[in-house]
This record gives structure tokens, C-alpha cells and sequence, in this order.
């Protein structure tokens, strides 16, 4: 056995086993659900992919574990002394036609289950990752979400104070407006009712002075009516004396003597002055004046 590979003192795990138990860590009464928990433990240990500094030995390893697993699972195998055991050969003890090469395609086989295990369980190990990656992605997504409601919650919040803020603003100014404007009406009112007593009053004054400018008024107008008339016939004495005179200061033959040398004050003129003589003269008659 020292022969294969390495020797004992450059072996990681030390010397090959000697017997199919020894190799599999286990006891000559373990079951079949034993040995293949402990075929399942010892390959993870000694796996060559999972030792890719002892490669060799490692190799060496899990072809032991092949032969002793398949060798205690057999149902024709019938437990003896191990004396001269060698995995690397055919059994002895177990029949002859189940040769080395049947071993090394069941540890073929094995090894592709084992690599198909392990690739599900890769792609299982992915897919988690995949789904936790969703999932947090979702949750991130959620957090965004959330925030954003949050802050637009906020948004509103402040838009709903802010307009109740105003609301109460309006409201207070107008109340203050109705108010100014009820002050004010008040204040128009009783400058109204001043005024209106103020304008009684004063129209009772006006009603008295005006009684008593009419009563002085017809005394005026009276004692106006008679200087007026006494102008009047006065001026109607200048004006008629005045006539008089101009018709007097000429004879009958002078006005004509004036009319043929063209002038204006021939007989003409002379007719209009005894026209208005008598005019005058019949006004003064009937007591008219003008």
C-alpha cells in the first residue's frame, strides 16, 4: 500500500486505511444509513476539489471511500478479516465479477452526482441570492416609497396649515373690515344726523331771515318802484324838452331848406321829432313809463 503515491510520512492523512470500516470512520455493526452519512462526511474531507494543494492524495482518498462504501453496501459481501486489503484492486470479498472498472464508473458516477449536487445547490445558492437581492431590492423600493408618501404627507400637512393659516388671516380681516366699515357707517350716520340737524337749523334761520328779507325787500321794492318812476318821468321831461327845443331852434322852412341840400335833417328828421313828442306826452297821460 506504500507503494501507491506518496509514502505514509509525506501522507496529510497519514497511511491508507486497511480495512473498508477504518476507511469510513466507523464500526463493524454500523448500518447502511450510517455508512452513507459517513461516506457523505469523509468525501467533503477529503474531495479533491476542495483540496487542490494535496490533489494526488486527495484522489487516492475518495477512491478508498468509493470501494469501501460499495463494498459494505453490497448485499452478497460477507464481513471477514481485511487482512491484505487493497481498494486499488479487486475485492476478495465480494464477488468476481464486480471488477475495478464497475468500481470506477460507479466513483464516475458518484462524482457526477456529486457535481450535479453540487451545481443545484449552486444554483440554489444563486437563485437565494437572486430572490435576496430582489428582495431587497423590493425592500429599498419599499423604503423609497414610503418616504416619499411620508414626505408627501408632510407636503400636504404644511399646504393644509398653511391655507387654514390664510383661511383665519381672511377671516380675521374681514372681520375687521366689516367692523371698520359698521365704525364707519356709524360715524356717517351721526355726521348725517348732525348735518341734518345743522341744515334744520339753519333752515329755520334762512326761513326767518328770508321772512324778514321779504318784509324789508317789499319796503325796498316799493320805495324803488316809486324812485324809479320819479327817474323815468324825469327822464322823459329831459328827453321832451329836448325834443322841443330841436324843433323849436328851426322854422318849418328851415327843415325843408336842410332836406334839399341833402342833409339829414330836413323835413324828414322834423317829422320823427313831433312823432316822438307826442309819444312821450301820451305816455305821460296815461301814467305809463318805461
Amino acid at each position: 500500500m506504500e507503494t501507491q503515491g506518496q509514502s505514509n510520512e509525506q501522507r496529510k492523512w497519514g497511511p491508507l486505511p486497511k480495512n473498508p470500516y477504518e476507511a469510513l470512520g466507523i464500526s463493524k455493526n454500523a448500518t447502511k444509513d450510517e455508512i452513507r452519512t459517513a461516506f457523505k462526511i469523509m468525501s467533503r474531507k477529503h474531495h479533491p476539489d476542495l483540496n487542490p494543494d494535496n490533489k494526488e492524495e486527495a484522489t487516492q482518498w475518495m477512491e478508498i471511500l468509493v470501494e469501501a462504501k460499495s463494498l459494505l453496501l453490497d448485499s452478497t459481501f460477507k464481513p471477514t478479516y481485511f487482512r491484505g486489503w487493497n481498494p486499488f484492486s479487486d475485492s476478495t470479498y465480494r464477488p468476481r465479477d464486480r471488477s475495478r472498472e464497475s468500481s470506477r464508473q460507479k466513483t464516475e458516477q458518484e462524482k457526477r452526482e456529486e457535481e450535479e449536487r453540487e451545481r443545484r445547490r449552486a444554483e440554489r445558492a444563486r437563485q437565494d441570492a437572486e430572490y435576496r437581492a430582489q428582495q431587497e431590492e423590493r425592500r429599498r423600493a419599499r423604503d423609497v416609497a414610503e418616504e416619499a408618501e411620508r414626505v408627501r404627507r408632510e407636503t400636504e400637512e404644511r399646504y393644509r396649515q398653511a391655507n387654514e393659516e390664510q383661511a383665519r388671516q381672511e377671516e380675521q380681516n374681514r372681520r375687521e373690515y366689516e367692523e371698520e366699515r359698521a365704525r364707519r357707517e356709524e360715524e356717517r350716520r351721526a355726521r348725517e344726523e348732525t348735518q341734518d340737524q345743522y341744515r334744520r337749523t339753519e333752515d329755520r334761520e334762512y326761513q326767518r331771515t328770508d321772512e324778514n328779507t321779504g318784509q324789508e325787500e317789499e319796503r325796498r321794492g316799493e320805495s324803488s318802484q316809486s324812485h324809479h318812476q320819479e327817474h323815468a318821468e324825469h327822464t322823459q321831461n329831459v328827453e321832451l324838452n329836448a325834443l322841443k327845443a330841436e324843433l323849436k331852434s328851426k322854422s318849418w322852412l328851415g327843415w325843408l331848406a336842410d332836406g334839399l341840400n341833402g342833409s339829414n335833417r330836413g323835413l324828414y328828421r322834423r317829422s320823427r321829432l313831433i312823432w316822438k313828442i307826442k309819444q312821450i306826452e301820451r305816455k305821460s297821460k296815461g301814467g305809463g313809463h318805461h
